[in-house]
């Protein structure tokens, strides 16, 4: 029985193709997507800083308090406030900085604001995600809600493009849980495409009574990467030598 003999260099260009092809695959699979940050200011709510330790503030730097229908109080509703170390059984362990903000358990409360930095805009391709940490005290039920949304202008029409709503019923006070709204790749016909994008955080459902707590507002903008054409040329090169490889090796034997 006649086996067939493995020439140096038909061997080496197929073992070439093949390590060519494994790396342009790993490549392209290690490129699919690309998440990066867009700035939300005083996302963390730190400015402005509480009165005093212990304290509040109803200023919110960067954010528009909305107005409740009927109530001129309604400023009231919504303020900072000094996440206490030293106080024991209240501190939120999880704040970003030493600051977070709190909304009463009134429908309608809560704040807004239309980003205006370069990448704050509605981008063809991009899917983006809204995160925020909440937490709610004992008084504030599943029952009552709070929504996280993204919107755009249409004109000087304000339309939700995404929303969130989230339920009361946390289990731990002193301890923030992310929630997010998620509104996939815009397309180039959406009407928001090019817009600025706004973010509105807000008491959608509520009994009037208690708080919830809210920190580290976070959005984020994700890209489906597209492999560069010479990427694709590489891949076929790398699939060429490996194919053409034992067409070599069947004519020397």
């Amino acid at each position: 029985m006649k086996y067939p003999r493995f020439l140096p260099t038909e061997w080496n260009r197929s073992m070439t193709g093949l390590l060519v092809l494994s790396a342009t695959v790993a490549n392209l699979s290690a490129q699919t997507t690309l998440t990066v940050p867009v700035i939300v200011p005083n996302g963390s709510f730190e400015s402005q800083s509480a009165l005093n330790p212990n304290g509040v503030t109803l200023n919110v730097d960067s954010w528009t308090k909305l107005p409740n229908p009927g109530d001129s109080t309604s400023f009231q509703f919504f303020g900072n406030f000094y996440n206490a170390p030293e106080s024991v059984g209240n501190t939120i362990d999880n704040v970003d900085g030493v600051q977070a903000a709190y909304a009463l358990n009134i429908p309608g409360t809560g704040v807004q604001q239309l980003l205006s930095s370069p990448d704050g805009v509605f981008q063809v391709g991009v899917s983006y995600a809204l995160t925020v940490g909440l937490t709610a005290n004992a008084l504030v039920t599943s029952s009552d809600t709070f929504s996280l949304s993204l919107f755009y202008l249409n004109g000087t029409t304000q339309t939700t493009v995404g929303e969130t709503i989230v339920p009361g019923g946390y289990p731990n006070k002193t301890h923030l849980i992310d929630s997010s709204v998620v509104i996939p790749a815009v397309q180039a016909g959406d009407a928001w495409a090019g817009k600025a994008i706004g973010i509105q955080l807000l008491v959608s459902s509520g009994s009037g009574s208690a708080y919830w707590d809210l920190d580290n507002v976070r959005l984020t903008a994700t890209t489906t990467v597209v492999p560069e054409p010479s990427t694709w040329a590489l891949a076929a090169l790398g699939l060429s030598g490996l194919f053409l490889a034992p067409r070599f090796l069947k004519a020397r034997r």
